[in-house]
């Protein structure tokens, strides 16, 4: 901003986005394989429905996955497959089912895009969050 350089650890990203330390400390999603359709059945209507696609998913899964699309996890494209870690994010939503980290899935999926040019920026609103808070704790200290 203004020819100012800004960068911040993940703790501090973290810290931002208004996580504390238990999420800095849960699983991780990208050390995952990622899951094949048929690994999520149980989110699916009827098991011959897991498809990768999200049409045969049970109503609370649907949802899930509109919300992870629009926030953590926003990918363009086609909206009615589930892609990259989108059965991942899905099977963590399973009663019983592990905490993950949820700045750590961004940070991860931020510095993928970041790293492949043929992206398009979708965490755009995330840096330009964090831009503006260091800039501000910055400037008027």
């Amino acid at each position: 901003m203004e020819g100012v350089h800004y960068k911040v650890d993940f703790t501090t990203f973290a810290r931002l986005l208004g996580f504390g330390s238990g999420d800095r400390y849960a699983d991780t999603i990208q050390i995952e394989n990622v899951m094949k359709a048929n690994d999520i059945v149980f989110a699916c209507e009827r098991s011959n429905l897991a498809n990768g696609k999200t049409v045969g998913l049970k109503s609370f899964y649907y949802a899930m996955n509109n919300l992870f699309r629009e926030t953590i996890n926003p990918m363009g494209g086609d909206s009615t497959s589930l892609r990259k870690y989108a059965t991942n994010l899905l099977a963590r939503m399973a009663l019983g089912s592990d905490a993950f980290s949820i700045s750590r899935f961004i940070w991860a999926e931020l510095s993928d895009s970041l790293d492949d040019a043929r992206n398009d920026l979708p965490y755009a609103p995330y840096i330009m969050y964090i831009i503006e808070r260091v800039h501000y704790t910055t400037t008027f200290k």
